[in-house]
């Protein structure tokens, strides 16, 4: 039975022939994030996925359903055509069909700019955010 806990992809699963998934990053409210290696430039990048378990939630209103694909879609256009250098850039998105569970599941999916470092979550104590002069 699906606990709700693992990762959609393994390490090693190939997406549509252009991203190999290298790690599992975090996941949150909205979905999961990994970094990803794509092959055909021979960068990293960040995959960030819906999460299965809310699209699983929504999949008997179909109507709720369409207009979450609809927005979401709609949003990763709209980041795409940003450009600052504190932003990171949308590369693509898509969907792949996988196995999970003896079920097949449509995962929809943005490839974006993979930046190195620590996780905001990483950077704040237990009492918030460390001084200031800590974070830069």
């Amino acid at each position: 039975m699906d606990d709700g806990t693992s990762q959609i992809f393994d390490v090693g699963t190939v997406l549509n022939g252009k991203w190999v998934i290298l790690e599992f990053i975090a996941r949150g409210g909205m979905g999961e994030v990994y970094r990803a290696h794509q092959l055909n430039l021979k960068r990293d990048v960040a995959i960030k996925i819906i999460s299965h378990e809310l699209l699983r939630e929504l999949q008997d209103d179909e109507e709720e359903f369409e207009s979450v694909l609809t927005r979401f879609r709609y949003e990763v256009r709209a980041m795409a055509q940003i450009r600052h250098p504190n932003v990171i850039q949308i590369y693509d998105y898509d969907s792949v069909t996988v196995e999970r569970n003896d079920e097949e599941v449509v995962v929809e999916y943005i490839v974006m700019e993979y930046i190195p470092g620590r996780t905001l979550r990483s950077t704040m104590s237990e009492d918030g955010f460390y001084p200031e002069e800590d974070l830069t």
